[in-house]
């Protein structure tokens, strides 16, 4: 808890902090007086002036904010070249985009700063997508994939390695896609909808790669600890019926709560049984939505996943049921890849366009109806997907925040009144007519924007109450 406080508060401060630092710099560019530049939010701390502006530390360090000279609509301006209401169309412009605009080119320093300081990456994402695994009644089985069929390309789009296929995939829920394979030599061409895991508003086809069913952590005080199991035994039966597949292994297990079972395993090549009684769980087969969104996440970012039971349910049933649990995870073979400062700044920019495209198919699928508004999380989201990036290591909490840092110069560049966004669309509608709306319209203009932000921010609090308190 204490971890995940102190992240949500750094990765929240951080991004918002430099977003105001954004219009402060430019307003003192172009000569507008900022009265007061602060961080943090509510009562003042300390503070000092120097010059015209008054720097001050407030209590509540989550952000920040600038006040500048003229900048209310309603307040009487005396004409003056230091006041924001004073200064061209052009200028405004300028200190309202550079909020928003830091917080993109934040976005690819702190995208490309984890390349620099060497990633640990799953193998697999950057191997052929060579189907090992099908769910069944999924979309994969009913259109005739099989285990073995290499994927070459989706909807004409070629696919080299399993990471393009998992981000494809993942954000085109309920999308008809035709898949092409290579079959034993022979290309075949079939066709399948992509399901939508409607907590997370994700697709699925119901295939994965092949994984081992290799032991890659244990959970204290869990049953294969107590049996004496290790990190890179081998399962290969469990009453001495064979286990090929991870998910295999994970299935056997859940439907055995509370009963013996004989594992056979294999450790360097010393082939052994023992009994081990899985513990019985009575809860939603499936994990956090933090965990689920962190997987998905690291899944964008190259990150290795990690797995808080033996299988993360691919279906997300909402059912609850009793299963059973060792504790373990599976085995993940990484990678560490490091790149020069102009290969990380190439990088960083690369996935600030890649997740921008992905940003907005997923607006538009929203507005469309195509995507569920059940994937909107809000702060309880973000701080639980903090504290578990800060976690896992520097590396992959920057990385989010490098993600995060995008979503809010996208969020404040929406032309909604209240946003930067908003305050854009009054300045173009003033170089058009040649002088701005009127101070009643911008006040019903931002009342209504008000309104609609709050009524976000409650459906979304409503939707990580959900996923966090009833889950």
């Amino acid at each position: 808890m204490i971890v995940t406080i102190i992240a949500f508060t750094v990765v929240l401060g951080v991004l918002i902090f430099f977003h105001e630092l954004g219009h402060f710099v430019m307003a003192k560019w172009v000569g507008i007086r900022v009265e007061r530049f602060s961080l943090g939010f509510g009562p003042k701390i300390i503070g000092y002036t120097y010059g015209d502006t008054e720097y001050r530390l407030s209590a509540l360090p989550l952000g920040g904010y600038v006040k500048m000279s003229g900048e209310n609509p309603d307040e009487p301006l005396k004409g003056q070249p230091w006041e924001f209401g004073s200064r061209s169309v052009w200028e405004r412009t300028r200190v309202v985009i550079c909020g928003p605009g830091m917080n993109l080119v934040l976005a690819v320093v702190f995208l490309g700063l984890p390349f620099f300081m060497g990633r640990q990456v799953p193998a697999y994402l950057q191997t052929k997508p060579v189907i090992g695994w099908i769910d069944a009644n999924s979309p994969a089985e009913k259109a005739g994939l099989q285990i073995g069929d290499l994927i070459l390309s989706i909807n004409e789009k070629e696919l080299p390695d399993w990471q393009s296929v998992e981000t494809l995939v993942a954000t085109r829920p309920r999308t008809e896609m035709a898949i092409m394979v290579d079959r034993e030599g022979e290309r075949v061409l079939l066709h399948a909808k992509t399901e939508e895991i409607t907590s997370i508003g994700m697709g699925r086809l119901g295939i994965d790669r092949y994984i081992p069913a290799k032991i890659g952590g244990l959970n204290p005080g869990f049953p294969a600890e107590k049996a004496g199991l290790q990190v890179g035994d081998q399962i290969v039966a469990i009453e001495d019926q064979p286990v090929q597949h991870w998910y295999e292994l994970a299935s056997m297990i859940h439907e055995r709560p509370e009963i013996p079972v004989t594992f056979t395993i294999d450790r360097g090549g010393k082939v052994f049984k023992t009994e081990i009684t899985p513990v019985a769980f009575e809860s939603e087969n499936r994990p956090s939505f933090a965990s689920r969104f962190m997987n998905w996440v690291k899944g964008l970012f190259g990150y290795s996943s990690a797995v808080d039971s033996e299988k993360a349910d691919q279906t997300a049933t909402e059912e609850t049921q009793k299963f059973g649990l060792i504790g373990i995870s599976q085995y993940q073979e990484t990678v560490i890849k490091k790149y020069g400062v102009w290969g990380s700044i190439k990088a960083g920019f690369n996935e600030s366009l890649r997740l921008l495209k992905i940003t907005f198919e997923f607006l538009y699928k929203l507005i469309a109806g195509k995507a569920s508004p059940k994937s909107l999380g809000g702060p309880i989201m973000i701080a639980h997907v903090a504290g578990e990036a800060a976690k896992t290591g520097m590396a992959e909490l920057i990385y989010f925040m490098g993600f995060l840092s995008l979503q809010l110069g996208i969020l404040n560049l929406l032309p909604i009144p209240v946003l930067d966004g908003g305050h854009l669309l009054f300045f173009c509608i003033e170089f058009i007519h040649g002088k701005p709306p009127s101070i009643k319209a911008r006040e019903i203009a931002q009342q209504i924007g008000l309104v609609f932000l709050l009524l976000l921010m409650v459906y979304v609090v409503y939707n990580d109450i959900i996923r966090y308190l009833f889950r």
